[in-house]
């Protein structure tokens, strides 16, 4: 193997440029921020929800994780029942997950 393949170099990743001076966020994209963050905030009767936790329930592993196949399309089958988008049905599946996998 080589060198390159076992030790990559180590790269700095930048959100903004070093010669422009950062400059802090105004007053209204602080308001639209909250305004976001609220509106994307989950009511306790909302569906997914529900949905998540019976998602958590069917993980197995503990900290693994694990979702078997047919689990995974029983849940998607539920999902697309109550509603769900299949996309929020993969979005929830995968935040359950990863929040098992942290712990």
């Amino acid at each position: 193997m080589s060198r390159s393949a076992l030790h990559p170099p180590k790269v700095a990743l930048r959100l903004t440029r070093d010669d422009v001076p950062a400059s802090p966020p105004s007053g209204a994209a602080i308001r639209e921020i909250a305004l976001e963050n609220r509106l994307a905030s989950l009511a306790s009767d909302d569906v997914r929800v529900a949905f998540a936790a019976t998602v958590a329930a069917k993980i197995e592993g503990g900290r693994a994780a694990i979702l078997r196949p047919e689990a995974r399309q029983a849940l998607v089958a539920n999902g697309a029942k109550a509603g769900l988008r299949p996309f929020d049905v993969s979005l929830v599946i995968a935040i359950v997950q990863d929040a098992a996998r942290r712990g």
